[in-house]
C-alpha cells in the first residue's frame, strides 16, 4: 500500500469516527426532538378538546366527540384521533370510536387527580384494540387529563393517536443518517486523496530527482517547488548532501587523473628499458622475461590511458564537445575499422563495415570531437573482437533513422551475462570468466558511454536471440557535406 493510500485510509478512518460520534449525537437529539414535538402536540390537542367538552359532560354524545376528534386531525400531523371519556369510577362514558381505547385503572386514577396531561404509550392490549381502529399502525400513544363536568363529578379525557407519522419522520431521519455515512466517507476519501497528493508532492519530486541523479548530473542543484518552511529545509539539506557527493566525485576524478599521470612516466621508462635489453645473444629465458615485461607494461599503459580518457570525458560532461567540428559518419566507421584491424587479425576475426550508401545520406555528418568519437567506436569494436570466436565476423553498421545517426556493432560471441547487462556501462564491470582471462580492464564501455552522453547521444545494448550481442549508438545528425549550411565556421 502506497504512502498516499495509507494517509487517505487514515484520514477516512479518523473522519468516520468523528462523523459517527457527532452524527450519533445529532441523530439522538433529532429523535428526541421528534418524540417531544409529537408528545407536546398530543397533550395540546387533549387540552383543547377538554376545554370544548367541559361544559357538555356528562351529556356529550359520541357523535359530538367524533366531530371533535376529526376537527383535531385537520390541525395536527396525527393519523386517526380517538377520544374517550371516563367517569370517576373508571367507567366508560362515551368514545368517538366504536371500539374504545382503554387505559389502566392506575392511569385513569392518576389523571383523575391532575389537571396536567399524563402521557403513556399504549400497552400491548391497547395496541390490539387500536389495530381495530387503525390496522396499519405499529405504534400508538395516549394522553389523559382530568376535568370536572357540569354535574360536579370528576371525569377523565383520553386522547389516543397512532405514531405512524412520527415513525415515518424518525425513519426518514435514520435513513438520512445512514446515507450520510457512505457519502461522508466518499467525500473524506476524495479530500484525503487530494490532500495527501498535495502533501506528498515534494516526495514525488524527490523520486524524480533520485531517478535522474547520477555522476553526470551530480552538479545540478536540487530544486523543490514549494514555499513551505519544511520543504525549504529539506531542499537545503539535500542540496548540501549533493554538494558533498559532488565534491567527493571531483576529488575522486582528480585523484584518478593525478595517479594516472604519475604512472605514465615510470611505465614508459620501464617499457623503454625492457626494449633496450632485447639482444640476439640473450638466453631464451631472458627473452621470455623481457617479452613478458613488455606485454605487461603495454597492458598497464593502456589501462592508464583509458583512465585518463575516462577522466577527461567525465570532466567535460555538460559541456558541448566539439560544437564547431563535424565528422563524416562513413569516414568515422572506416577509420575505426582500420585502427582495429590488427586486433581482429590477432583474434582471427573478420571486420565487416556497412556504410551509408544512398545518395541522400552518404555524406551525412555528426557534430563532435573526432578523437573522442573514434575512441568511443574503437572501444566498442575492440570489445566485440575480444568476445568473438575465431572465424566469426564483427559487423559495424552505419544507418540513418529519421534525423539520428545509428552506429551498431554486432558480434557473434557468447553475449553478456544477465546479471551484469544492466550495469555493463559502469566502470570495471566484467564477467567473472573474462576477469580470469584478463581480457580488458572494464573501462572501455564506460568510456564509450561517457563519450556518447557528452555528444548528446546514447548507447543501448542487447543480446541477440541466436548468438552474440549488439551495441547501438544514437547521435544527432549535424548535416551533410553537400549542404552549405552544414559547413563549419571558419
Amino acid at each position: 500500500m502506497s504512502l498516499r493510500l495509507r494517509l487517505t485510509v487514515w484520514l477516512v478512518a479518523v473522519f468516520m469516527v468523528i462523523q459517527v460520534a457527532l452524527g450519533g449525537v445529532v441523530l439522538l437529539f433529532q429523535l428526541r426532538s421528534i418524540r417531544v414535538f409529537f408528545s407536546q402536540q398530543l397533550q395540546a390537542q387533549v387540552l383543547k378538546v377538554r376545554s370544548e367538552i367541559r361544559l357538555r359532560t356528562p351529556g356529550i354524545s359520541s357523535t359530538e366527540l367524533s366531530r371533535l376528534a376529526a376537527d383535531q386531525l385537520q390541525r395536527v400531523v396525527f393519523e386517526r384521533f380517538v377520544l374517550t371519556v371516563y367517569n370517576d369510577k373508571g367507567e366508560l362514558v362515551v368514545s368517538s370510536a366504536a371500539t374504545a381505547v382503554t387505559a389502566s385503572p392506575e392511569d385513569v386514577s392518576a389523571a383523575m387527580q391532575s389537571d396536567t396531561p399524563i402521557e403513556r404509550a399504549l400497552s400491548v392490549r391497547g395496541l390490539q384494540q387500536w389495530a381495530e381502529v387503525h390496522p396499519d399502525a405499529r405504534h400508538a400513544r395516549m394522553a389523559l387529563v382530568g376535568f370536572r363536568g357540569t354535574d360536579g363529578r370528576r371525569y377523565v379525557l383520553l386522547g389516543a393517536t397512532a405514531d405512524t407519522y412520527a415513525q415515518r419522520v424518525r425513519s426518514l431521519t435514520e435513513q438520512v443518517f445512514l446515507i450520510a455515512m457512505p457519502i461522508g466517507a466518499l467525500a473524506a476519501g476524495v479530500a484525503g486523496w487530494v490532500i495527501a497528493g498535495i502533501g506528498l508532492g515534494p516526495i514525488r519530486e524527490l523520486r524524480e530527482i533520485a531517478r535522474t541523479l547520477s555522476p553526470q548530473s551530480i552538479g545540478q542543484r536540487i530544486e523543490l517547488h514549494g514555499a513551505d518552511p519544511e520543504v525549504q529545509r529539506l531542499q537545503s539539506e539535500l542540496d548540501a548532501a549533493r554538494s558533498r557527493l559532488e565534491e567527493g566525485f571531483r576529488a575522486q576524478e582528480r585523484f584518478m587523473a593525478n595517479v594516472s599521470h604519475e604512472l605514465k612516466t615510470p611505465i614508459a621508462v620501464l617499457l623503454t628499458e625492457a626494449q633496450t635489453l632485447a639482444a640476439p645473444d640473450e638466453s631464451e629465458r631472458m627473452r621470455e622475461f623481457i617479452e613478458s615485461v613488455q606485454d605487461e607494461m603495454i597492458r598497464l599503459g593502456r589501462t592508464v590511458e583509458s583512465l585518463l580518457t575516462l577522466t577527461r570525458v567525465r570532466e567535460r560532461q555538460g559541456a558541448a564537445a566539439g560544437a564547431d567540428r563535424r565528422t563524416m559518419i562513413n569516414e568515422l566507421v572506416l577509420a575505426s575499422v582500420d585502427a582495429c584491424e590488427s586486433d581482429a587479425k590477432r583474434y582471427r576475426v573478420r571486420l565487416e563495415p556497412r556504410l551509408l550508401e544512398d545518395s541522400a545520406n552518404v555524406d551525412a555528418q555528426i557534430r563532435g570531437d573526432e578523437v573522442l568519437l573514434r575512441t568511443m567506436l574503437d572501444n566498442l569494436v575492440r570489445n566485440a573482437i575480444r568476445f568473438s570466436p575465431a572465424g566469426e565476423r564483427v559487423t559495424v553498421t552505419a544507418s540513418i533513422v529519421e534525423e539520428s545517426a545509428e552506429l551498431s556493432v554486432t558480434d557473434r560471441g557468447p553475449g553478456i551475462p544477465a546479471d551484469i547487462i544492466e550495469n555493463i556501462f559502469d566502470r570495471f564491470v566484467q564477467a567473472k570468466d573474462e576477469e580470469r582471462r584478463a581480457r580488458g580492464h572494464g573501462l572501455g564501455l564506460a568510456i564509450a558511454h561517457g563519450v556518447a552522453e557528452l555528444h548528446g547521444g546514447s548507447i543501448r545494448v542487447r543480446n541477440l536471440p541466436d548468438a552474440g550481442c549488439e551495441f547501438v549508438v544514437w547521435l544527432e545528425i549535424a548535416g551533410r557535406a553537400s549542404d552549405p549550411r552544414s559547413e563549419s565556421p571558419e
